[in-house]
């Protein structure tokens, strides 16, 4: 399904607020743009952005859209940071996105029966049934953006070392040797992001035959890493 379509079958929906974000991000490159229309919820600005983005008739938001944006600020957390092409993702990542958006929907749907509850004076406890499970997939959805956060496209097509008929040069195992030693801490840190990287150049300099100190080699096991 094209962009136009998707954008117009989501005016024609009712333009729930979370579902606008999934498309903004699926096919805006303009991170900026997410995070402040994640950050502060703001409808007529984000048909606006849409509308764009499908070439769609125009649409500027009214003095009385715009102040009730203003009114809604802060509804909507930030989730992630990071926007990618759909169409770029590998097909298991692309499973992971529409998981996401499922999420997104589902909490969606939890947030407006809350807020109809509420001014119908439903009971603490209905309300507080109807939150907590806003969080569970506000935390559904933080586990699955990582993966799609690390991901790399440039990764497949970088070549892979040990097709490199080349020598390793001393140059890169003080490179290598250098880049560990730095950023080897940051593995505690986020590990998600930096073992492969930390992998990646021990594993070449393994296959060159260079030795680490056994504090070392106990250090990065602790970690994760392969040695």
């Amino acid at each position: 399904m094209n962009a136009k379509k998707e954008i117009k079958d989501w005016l024609a929906s009712g333009k729930p607020y979370e579902e606008g974000l999934v498309l903004l991000s699926k096919y805006s490159k303009n991170r900026n743009l997410q995070r402040m229309l994640t950050r502060t919820k703001k409808p007529g600005k984000l048909e606006y952005e849409l509308r764009k983005i499908s070439n769609l008739q125009k649409f500027k938001p009214s003095q009385k859209q715009e102040q009730k944006d203003r009114q809604d600020k802060g509804l909507v957390q930030v989730l992630h940071e990071k926007s990618i092409k759909y169409n770029d993702l590998p097909k298991d990542l692309q499973k992971v996105y529409d998981e996401i958006k499922a999420l997104y929907k589902e909490r969606a749907s939890y947030h407006e029966k809350a807020k109809l509850l509420t001014s119908q004076g439903a009971d603490q406890a209905t309300i507080g049934n109807l939150v907590k499970k806003i969080k569970q997939a506000d935390d559904r959805i933080r586990e699955r953006w990582p993966k799609i956060d690390n991901y790399d496209p440039d990764a497949e097509k970088k070549e892979d070392p040990e097709e490199d008929n080349e020598p390793i040069t001393f140059k890169r195992i003080s490179a290598n040797r250098k880049y560990i030693s730095s950023n080897k801490s940051k593995l505690q840190q986020d590990p998600e992001k930096w073992r492969p990287k930390i992998q990646q150049r021990v594993d070449e300099l393994v296959r060159a035959g260079e030795n680490f100190k056994p504090e070392i080699v106990e250090e990065l096991k602790s970690y994760g890493i392969k040695l």
